[in-house]
C-alpha cells in the first residue's frame, strides 16, 4: 500500500477540483515554509528559477525533479501540466 504525503493529498485534491497546477503550486509554497533560497541552494539554481519552474516556464526535468522532491510531491504530480506540455 502506497502512503502518499500530506502535501501530495493535497496537490491532488485541488487539482481534482479544478485548480491550476501552478496556483496550487504557489499555495504550497508558502503552506510548507520552505523559504525559496532554500529551494533554490537545495536545486543548484538561482532564486528566481525556482519562481519560474513553480509558474510552469522552465522544463528542465532534472530541476523539476529536485523541487517535487522537495515538496515531497511525485515529478508526474507537481509539474504533471509542464511535464505534458513539453
Amino acid at each position: 500500500m502506497e502512503t502518499l504525503s500530506i502535501n501530495q493529498r493535497a496537490v491532488e485534491g485541488l487539482s481534482e477540483l479544478g485548480f491550476p497546477l501552478p496556483k496550487i503550486r504557489r499555495a504550497l509554497q508558502e503552506l510548507v515554509d520552505i523559504p525559496q533560497v532554500e529551494v533554490a541552494r537545495k536545486a543548484g539554481i538561482y532564486r528566481t528559477g525556482v519562481s519560474k519552474y513553480i509558474s510552469g516556464l522552465r522544463r528542465k526535468r532534472a530541476n523539476l525533479e529536485t523541487i517535487a522532491d522537495i515538496y515531497e510531491v511525485p515529478v508526474e504530480v507537481f509539474f504533471a501540466d509542464v511535464i505534458e506540455n513539453s
